[in-house]
């Protein structure tokens, strides 16, 4: 869902995409334009906020779910690792929100879609099965 917002946030910021998705005149006022857009980008934004929240609430309690994942006697060191490199990214957005216009987005979907592409690689219950029957 954040992956398919951002998409939406992208097409949102090109006011051309805007009006032939809208199916509006070329010869739209500007006004007109920023005037929607100044409505669907917070709402978009809000989205999806709430759906990045959900994803890391949900990598959160899998970690203390999933013992394969994150075994129990590693949890702690796993977790605080993974605020450190969260939190290092994050100290660089500011930077990336003072680029040219469809740069943070690119980046933000990127991001996304990497973390999405990653989670294809989680082991499955089938693995942990094995790997628990090896133990």
């Amino acid at each position: 869902m954040t992956f398919l917002f951002q998409v939406v946030f992208l097409i949102f910021q090109q006011d051309h995409w805007v009006k032939s998705i809208a199916h509006e005149p070329e010869d739209l006022p500007q006004e007109v334009i920023e005037n929607r857009k100044k409505i669907a980008i917070p709402i978009i934004v809000f989205l999806t906020k709430i759906w990045l929240q959900v994803v890391m609430l949900t990598a959160y309690q899998a970690s203390y779910n999933e013992d394969i994942i994150f075994p129990f006697y590693k949890r702690a060191t796993a977790i605080g690792i993974a605020n450190f490199f969260a939190r290092s990214f994050t100290i660089g957005s500011p930077l990336v929100a003072e680029l040219d216009k469809p740069v943070p987005t690119i980046i933000l979907l990127c991001a996304v879609f990497l973390a999405l592409v990653s989670s294809f690689f989680l082991p499955s219950r089938q693995e942990e099965r094995e790997l628990e029957e090896r133990k």
